[in-house]
């Protein structure tokens, strides 16, 4: 008996030393995701330990997953009476994540008592605090939504681009079985994906297997049309320099990325992201090129009428000594828009905008875009839709199916045009329009909305609709009732009217 359990005490010690060496190799790798799973079944049998306990809360903290969840371990680590003073500035941090500005005011205190090697970004702290706290009380009016399990997946889905008819998205993702590898961090390479909206859902996601490698692609614009894409492309290796491609659309997908030969891509240095305006006459992009003012900066090249392209120049207005990266030019708004970790902000990057003045020939002083648009984490990409009504930007939110879901901003100060029906209700077998005919329009909960008769000289019923999900009851003396689904898509507000047809059947 004394032999079984010793056996049974080693095994477990050895399973433990086992878990506990695995944990540290993936949280080395940076493989957060792996190291997180491995410690916490460590931490079963050894709930005592402050390094597991530490590195539980950093793997969190680390990722791309909701870094609150960072908070639970972090406040144990301080319980104990010697602890890492570091933790009390992850701990500000996390604090600043979850939106609890009183508490993360109150670490940072005891933060600055004794600093540690975080000491310089003692004073960006207090300024993240104060710009976010400003930025929820002056917040804009937008509400946010995640697309659902049909665009966003466990993993991360990021760069989303859309057509002006917001029937084409694409994005990226380093979901499982990507085309490429799955790199020591534990995730796939990233590759592009399309989705399409038909007015009211997204379809399921496809992968651009004809544009995608096995390494590294990222969606970095799209044209209006939808018919061209922009990417980028990386092995991985940070000594390697990134390149920007355009792919051309293809049915449902795109083909084979060709790379950008207007001059913009250079040898030794990273082109990280960049599009076209819809004219394709001007590009905007961003490169960590040696004359740059930080590390990665925005730069424009225009068409001259030669054919020729221009030389990248620097667009000094808005770039800072850190970095700014994914210039979308909206040609709704005539509106250039970017993301920025070097100007006042909620988080890593926030997003901006800025537009030209012909008049004095520079860019305006960049805007950031505020909250709930921005957040503490990093907000990188944006792209509208026709009118403004909508834009698309990845983040972590509360609530999300994984890391970066992709999410749509409704700008509720923009109105949609309402959509015009007119509606023609004949008897089946002679066609002869139905005087007496009323039509009723209930929401799902059957609760009537409006209720219309026809006009006394054509006929015709006239309906006026938000887009939505409607209900249609239509009854006549003597005629069988009609009761049925009546769905207004986002896409019918294009056309001027909409002419329908409902025939009904005589009683018998």
């Amino acid at each position: 008996m004394c032999i079984i359990l010793f056996l049974n005490t080693l095994f477990i010690g050895f399973a433990n030393g086992q878990t506990l060496s695995e944990a540290k190799n993936n949280f080395k790798l940076k493989n957060y995701a792996s190291a997180l799973i491995n410690y916490r079944l460590y931490l079963i049998d050894n709930p005592e330990d402050k390094i597991a306990i530490k590195n539980i809360g950093l793997c969190y903290f680390y990722s791309d997953l909701d870094k609150t969840k960072s908070i639970k371990y972090f406040k144990q680590c301080i319980s104990f009476p010697k602890y890492d003073k570091e933790i009390l500035y992850y701990l500000t941090k996390a604090y600043i994540y979850d939106q609890n500005f009183e508490k993360a005011l109150e670490i940072l205190e005891k933060y600055k008592l004794k600093p540690g090697k975080y000491r310089s970004e003692i004073p960006a702290l207090y300024n993240q605090i104060n710009f976010s706290q400003n930025a929820i009380t002056n917040s804009v009016n937008v509400t946010v939504e995640n697309l659902g399990n049909k665009v966003n997946t466990s993993s991360s889905e990021t760069n989303p681009y859309i057509d002006k008819k917001e029937q084409r998205l694409v994005f990226t993702s380093n979901r499982n079985g990507n085309k490429g590898v799955i790199g020591t961090n534990g995730s796939f390479m990233l590759d592009v994906y399309t989705n399409n909206f038909s007015g009211f859902n997204f379809t399921k996601s496809k992968n651009c297997k004809s544009l995608n490698s096995n390494l590294n692609e990222e969606t970095t614009g799209i044209k209006d049309d939808g018919s061209y894409i922009y990417v980028s492309y990386n092995t991985g290796d940070l000594k390697k320099a990134t390149d920007l491609f355009k792919s051309k659309k293809r049915g449902s997908t795109y083909k084979k990325k060709q790379i950008l030969k207007e001059g913009l891509n250079e040898l030794k240095s990273f082109e990280s992201s960049g599009t076209f305006n819809q004219n394709e006459d001007v590009i905007y992009f961003s490169s960590n090129r040696n004359e740059g003012s930080g590390k990665n900066d925005i730069y424009i090249m225009k068409k001259l009428p030669n054919g020729n392209w221009s030389l990248p120049e620097n667009i000094k207005e808005i770039n800072t000594d850190l970095d700014e990266e994914f210039p979308y030019y909206n040609s709704f708004d005539s509106t250039l828009y970017f993301s920025s970790n070097g100007l006042p902000g909620m988080g890593g990057f926030d997003l901006f905008k800025t537009k030209w003045n012909p008049i004095n020939k520079s860019w305006s002083e960049p805007q950031n875009l505020g909250f709930p648009i921005n957040s503490a984490y990093n907000e990188k990409t944006i792209c509208f839709g026709r009118e403004n009504k909508h834009a698309y930007i990845s983040s972590v939110r509360k609530g999300g199916l994984g890391g970066y879901d992709i999410y749509r901003l409704n700008f509720e100060t923009v109105e949609i045009k309402p959509v015009l029906y007119l509606i023609s209700v004949k008897e089946d077998s002679s066609l002869i329009k139905l005087d007496s005919a009323v039509i009723e329009i209930l929401n799902l909960d059957n609760k009537i909305l409006g209720k219309y008769k026809s006009n006394k000289n054509s006929r015709i019923h006239t309906v006026i609709l938000q887009p939505g999900n409607y209900k249609i009851k239509i009854t006549a003396n003597g005629y069988e009732e009609i009761f049925r689904k009546f769905n207004v898509s986002t896409f019918a507000y294009d056309k001027e009217t909409i002419r329908i047809n409902y025939l009904l059947k005589k009683l018998e």
